[in-house]
């Protein structure tokens, strides 16, 4: 099962903010593979007056399936309606079931989300993080970056980080 670890790296940052800090990008992290339906064995962050770490331990190698039903129009609305919504959702009429909630019947639709590389996931997470965090940084960038390294450093303000390192394995 692959692993994640991301270390920024940083300049002094005062004791009250170091362990807040790295149990906060812990957090954004681990949500957002809790919302991409992506399992993990171990979660753990951790802080040095220079650096936040945070380690992701037995991540699965895909996401898993995700159903979804999104509610559409009272079954007695326009037909009109009910098109319009089987067309938002890419469906056709017959493809839509029927559902009886408190106030009638409703169409929903299922919608199945695709599974997912947790690989093309993993970067898309970590910069949200980042993004997401109260923590300013700023990226240093040592003569090129590529992949999921560029797609972090654009996810950076100009703050006290200077250095990000992200690996995953």
């Amino acid at each position: 099962m692959p692993d994640l670890l991301l270390e920024l790296f940083s300049e002094e940052m005062p004791a009250d903010a170091q362990v807040p800090a790295s149990d906060n990008l812990k957090k954004y992290i681990t949500d957002g593979f809790i919302n991409e339906s992506v399992s993990y064995a171990n979660a753990a962050s951790f802080s040095t007056p220079q650096r936040l770490c945070v380690v992701i331990e037995g991540l699965a190698a895909i996401s898993e399936k995700k159903v979804e039903f999104k509610r559409g129009p009272k079954v007695d609305a326009p037909r009109r309606a009910v098109e319009g919504f089987a067309s938002s959702v890419n469906l056709k009429i017959g493809d839509l079931k029927i559902k009886e909630e408190e106030k009638g019947k409703y169409y929903f639709a299922e919608l199945h989300q695709p599974v997912s590389r947790v690989e093309d996931l993993a970067s898309k997470i970590v910069k949200d993080a980042i993004l997401n965090s109260k923590i300013p940084t700023i990226a240093f960038i040592n003569k090129r970056a590529i992949s999921a390294g560029a797609l972090i450093s654009l996810s950076c303000d100009s703050r006290p980080f200077r250095g990000c390192l992200y690996d995953y394995w």
